[in-house]
């Protein structure tokens, strides 16, 4: 734990940091999680007696350097936290940890996240881009006649011949004729790269997209509750026939227009899906749906927001931001233009795909955020990249890189492999 004072804490604006920032997805899930599992502690087989409860809170508060009752007092008062509140999160956290040591393995990010994540429109654009931009930097040359040829083929390959068909097959997918010919140069970028060697896009520089970064969280947080109710579904007394998702996949055909099945394969394909990827979400979806539907089952989002706030994450995320605040009132870094702020807010925008007033104001709404908030992050962004600017000038990028043998090795393999590839 930092050494930096609890008191020193803004949560109201950490809050809206981590979740301009997209942080506050996953830290919104573990809290959620944890709650779900108390939940169901008493099934599970988790007892969680008086002693070890208040023996972990002790620990908690040694932690935060909370030893008086005054100081823990206004700890909660700032954090808009109550001792049952306080009480929940150790809880919930102590349930966590039981369960994990009872089953491991069994609450961890799970493979079937991909499927979906990739399916997402946003995702898939960063894909294409990512690809895109690994196959130039590699000297991999496309003319427009190659991607007509392509673009060609496949539509044969899929059963496209007609305007027609690729236009509906366009709209279940989501894909204007740009978008068709982003993906089509992404899948011959994508060949390309794997015959050099070079893989084309991993899920880590998807989730360092900020666009897709909150996305991807909360798709991951609905799969780790359902992964959950999968695992212990006999004791939660939840199935699922074959019946039900034949219902579902009927159904979700019917609203992205996928009435054919070769229709219904084609948006598979595009999705990087196979027909027992879809089964298994769907499985997912309707067991999660059955859960959410029992009286046990029901969370307060209010609740788990505010116990978001007293989690470890947070308040580490809360002291960085309060050291990183003083550092830069130190080192003297000016507040940026009018211009500067503007600049970065439509980029910004443009990121989040916030285009019109609508949409933007639609977003801050909900999020619980405003205007004030928007412009305080982006101040915070533009003074932070300032002081990155003037602390880690080339000199001191050299004086580390110098000091770090393995990170120095790590680099000169990255540019052998590199210049290897483009030979």
């Amino acid at each position: 734990m930092s050494l930096l004072s609890w008191k020193e804490i803004d949560f109201t604006r950490t809050e809206s940091i981590l979740k301009l920032s997209g942080k506050y997805e996953e830290l919104y899930s573990y809290a959620l999680f944890g709650e779900i599992i108390n939940f169901h502690a008493e099934e599970l087989g988790i007892d969680i007696t008086e002693d070890t409860l208040q023996a972990y809170s002790n620990q908690a508060r040694r932690a935060l350097r909370l030893h008086k009752k005054s100081d823990f007092d206004e700890f909660l008062n700032k954090a808009q936290a109550s001792y049952d509140l306080w009480e929940s999160v150790c809880e919930n956290e102590l349930c966590r940890t039981v369960l994990k040591k009872m089953y491991p393995g069994s609450i961890e990010y799970i493979p079937d996240a991909w499927p979906i994540i990739r399916s997402m429109p946003g995702v898939k654009e960063a894909a294409c881009d990512i690809i895109i931009a690994k196959g130039v930097n590699a000297g991999i040359a496309l003319s427009q006649t190659d991607v007509q040829e392509y673009s060609d083929n496949l539509r044969r390959i899929s059963g496209l011949h007609k305007k027609s068909s690729l236009e509906e097959y366009l709209n279940a997918v989501n894909l204007d004729l740009d978008g068709w010919e982003k993906m089509v140069k992404a899948e011959i970028y994508f060949k390309e790269l794997i015959r050099k060697d070079i893989v084309p896009v991993t899920s880590q520089e998807l989730t360092l997209n900020q666009h897709i970064s909150a996305s991807i969280s909360a798709v991951i947080s609905e799969l780790i509750h359902g992964h959950f109710i999968r695992v212990q579904s006999d004791k939660l007394g939840i199935s699922v026939t074959d019946e039900e998702i034949q219902n579902y996949t009927d159904d979700f055909r019917r609203a992205h227009g996928l009435h054919s099945a070769n229709l219904f394969q084609n948006w598979l394909s595009a999705n990087g899906m196979s027909l027992d990827d879809f089964e298994i979400i769907a499985d997912l979806k309707i067991r999660t749906a059955k859960f959410n539907q029992s009286e046990k089952a029901q969370v307060d989002p209010e609740k788990i927001c505010k116990e978001v706030r007293l989690t470890i994450s947070f308040i580490d995320a809360a002291l960085k931001l309060v050291s990183e605040s003083s550092i830069i009132q130190k080192e003297g870094i000016s507040e940026p233009t009018d211009e500067e702020l503007q600049n970065e807010s439509d980029s910004l925008r443009r990121v989040f795909q916030l285009h019109s007033a609508e949409e933007f104001n639609a977003y801050l709404k909900r999020n619980g955020l405003d205007t004030e908030c928007w412009q305080d992050y982006l101040q915070y962004k533009l003074q932070l990249k300032a002081l990155k600017k003037k602390i880690a000038t080339d000199e001191k990028i050299l004086e580390y890189l110098n000091s770090n043998t393995i990170l120095k090795k790590t680099i000169k393999d990255q540019i052998l492999d590199n210049y290897i590839s483009i030979q």
